[in-house]
C-alpha cells in the first residue's frame, strides 16, 4: 500500500496516488502540460549524481523533491530506503506511482509544492533534489 501524505490517508494498491493538490494551481497546470505533451519526459534511469552519492549509504528516510516520473524514487526504494516522493505534476506522479507499483515497491507520495507540503520537520536522513 502506498500513502498519500499530502492527503493524510492511505490509498489502495493501484498506481494512482493523486489526492488533493497543495500549492499553486497554475504551477501544477504548467507542469502537467509539460508531462502530458510526451509519454515520457525523462530517461527512466536514476540521476547519476544521486547514485554516486547515495550508493553505500545506510538506508533511512529520504525525501525525493520533484520526483518527476519516479526513477530516483524507485531506485532509492529498491535500495532499501523509506521514500517520500514529492511532485507538483499529477501526470508525473501517476507515472511515478505506476513504475513503483510495477516494481512491487512502496513509496509515500506527496502531491504538493515543496513550500506548501506538510512534511514533518527533521524527519529525513537524506533529501534529494535532482
Amino acid at each position: 500500500m502506498t500513502n498519500d501524505i499530502a492527503a493524510g490517508s492511505p490509498t489502495s494498491d493501484t498506481p494512482s496516488p493523486i489526492g488533493a493538490y497543495i500549492g499553486d494551481p497554475a504551477l501544477r497546470a504548467e507542469w502537467d502540460r509539460r508531462y502530458a505533451d510526451r509519454t515520457q519526459l525523462w530517461s527512466g534511469r536514476p540521476n547519476g549524481a544521486l547514485v554516486a552519492e547515495a550508493t553505500g549509504l545506510t538506508p533511512g528516510r529520504v525525501l525525493d523533491v520533484g520526483c518527476g516520473e519516479g526513477a530516483d524514487a524507485v531506485w532509492l526504494a529498491r535500495a532499501g530506503w523509506d521514500v517520500t516522493a514529492l511532485e507538483v505534476s499529477g501526470v508525473a506522479l501517476a507515472r511515478a506511482a505506476g513504475h513503483a507499483h510495477d516494481a512491487g515497491l512502496t513509496v509515500h507520495w506527496v502531491h504538493a509544492a515543496l513550500t506548501e507540503a506538510a512534511l514533518p520537520p527533521a524527519s529525513f536522513d537524506l533529501v534529494s533534489a535532482q
